[in-house]
């Protein structure tokens, strides 16, 4: 039997991204991605839930990742999950749960990440000559 295992987020980095280099030189980029997670019960209420989720990734990815992205950039994530499973000095085993990025997308207009700042709103103009602009959904930057 054969599984699928494919993870697609949309979040906020909780911190600064950390880029490492494995002994052969290859980038590695680590960092983790705030998710909310909106929840409704049977009575109709609704709660927000966010969730961490550790993101690495590999090569020219995690070097893009590390140059444009910062604490509170907004990203999209596809990838697949990972897990890690290791003993630790006290002979226990370990293990950890985290997406291998196969697909990073930068959605914040942002300046380099030596200067993040809030950028004042403003509409595109190609997206203020759209005729479903103003429409709920028609600021989503991808559509299936």
């Amino acid at each position: 039997m054969s599984g699928f295992n494919q993870v697609t987020l949309i979040g906020n980095l909780a911190k600064d991204p950390d880029l490492r280099r494995t002994g052969n030189g290859t980038p590695v980029c680590l960092f983790r991605l705030a998710v909310d997670d909106l929840r409704r019960g049977r009575d109709g209420s609704s709660t927000t839930e966010t969730l961490f989720i550790d993101v690495v990734c590999f090569g020219p990815t995690a070097e893009a990742v590390n140059s444009a992205l910062y604490k509170g950039s907004r990203a999209f994530v596809q990838g697949r999950l990972r897990q890690n499973e290791w003993t630790d000095r006290d002979g226990a085993r370990r293990a950890q749960l985290r997406v291998e990025a196969q697909r990073v997308e930068f959605l914040d207009a942002a300046p380099a990440k030596a200067a993040p700042q809030a950028q004042p709103f403003a509409q595109p103009p190609s997206a203020q000559a759209r005729p479903d602009a103003g429409r709920a959904g028609a600021d989503i930057p991808f559509r299936t």
